[in-house]
């Protein structure tokens, strides 16, 4: 409507100038108070700031940034919108974060009082088991005092025992052979490490046992000497040298204290006398074995010296 009235003016003015006398100045006045839209290119008024046709603005900024300044501001209004809708999301989140943080301090201080509770309790146990722990050793310092009181009377024991079947078989007295006493021997010696004796105890409760096999190995060396076939029966087919070192060897054994010389020893002196034989050659080497290991190395043979 607005465009057929701007027409209908427009041809009514120029109508008008053609009557006019100066029509051809008139006509271009009036072609100079329009232009074109910078759009559209259509007919518009020389003082139009928005084309009729297209609905333009003519003015360059108004026309570039116009809508983009009403899209600036909706885009700010979206951005205000979202930062809103964030902030109030924040805030339930924080409201549900110190929920949450109220919930964990009741915990906290409900586990603190289960602990403390807990504590008192273990700290209870504690002072029992200390107590239970004392009393434990009091005993065990009371049984070890006995067990080591048990050994030591089983030492003597034994020491006597040991020494006594030593002696017997020297003929104080009578009884069992060599052989038995030997067995008796190992089994009284094993008993004391079973229950735990040391070795230096076990030494000295068989300290008397290993002079007494000394006096053995000494008296079997001095009848292989002599050539005996009985040790109790001096020999009557030997000859007066060879009874004569017989004699003398026999002065080299303190049987008092049951001292009998060392292999080294006994072997210079027989060689000195000239009366060294292969069976006494052997004894010395069984005798010089069990001073160093305490072992005797032909059982069968020292059981019947």
């Amino acid at each position: 409507m607005i465009e057929s009235k701007n027409n209908e003016e427009k041809k009514g003015e120029i109508e008008s100038s053609k009557n006019h006398p100066n029509n051809a100045s008139l006509e271009n006045n009036i072609i100079n108070m329009h232009k074109q839209c910078r759009c559209c290119f259509e007919t518009i008024h020389i003082s139009a700031k928005v084309c009729q046709h297209c609905g333009r603005y003519q003015n360059f900024w108004l026309r570039h940034f116009g809508d983009t300044a009403i899209i600036v501001s909706i885009v700010m209004v979206i951005i205000a919108a979202v930062q809103l809708l964030g902030a109030f999301k924040e805030q339930i989140n924080a409201s549900n974060a110190l929920k949450i943080a109220e919930n964990a301090a009741k915990d906290s201080q409900k586990a603190l009082v289960q602990i403390t509770s807990d504590a008192n309790e273990i700290s209870s146990l504690k002072n029992r088991i200390e107590f239970q722990s004392a009393k434990v050793d009091l005993f065990a310092q009371k049984a070890t005092e006995a067990i080591d009181q048990l050994k030591f009377i089983a030492c003597t024991n034994a020491k006597a025992t040991i020494t006594d079947l030593m002696a017997a078989n020297f003929g104080f007295e009578d009884g069992l052979n060599l052989k038995a006493r030997l067995e008796l021997h190992d089994r009284i010696i094993n008993s004391l490490k079973q229950i735990g004796v040391s070795e230096d105890d076990i030494e000295a409760v068989d300290s008397m046992w290993h002079k007494g096999v000394g006096v053995i190995y000494f008296r079997g060396i001095g009848c292989a000497l002599e050539g005996r076939t009985n040790p109790n029966m001096i020999n009557t087919n030997a000859s007066p040298e060879l009874l004569r070192a017989s004699e003398e060897f026999q002065k080299l054994l303190n049987f008092e204290n049951w001292e009998a010389p060392s292999p080294d020893e006994i072997e210079s002196f027989i060689k000195g006398k000239g009366f060294m034989n292969d069976k006494v050659k052997e004894l010395i080497e069984d005798y010089r074995l069990f001073l160093k290991t305490g072992e005797i190395r032909r059982r069968e043979v020292f059981e019947k010296l």
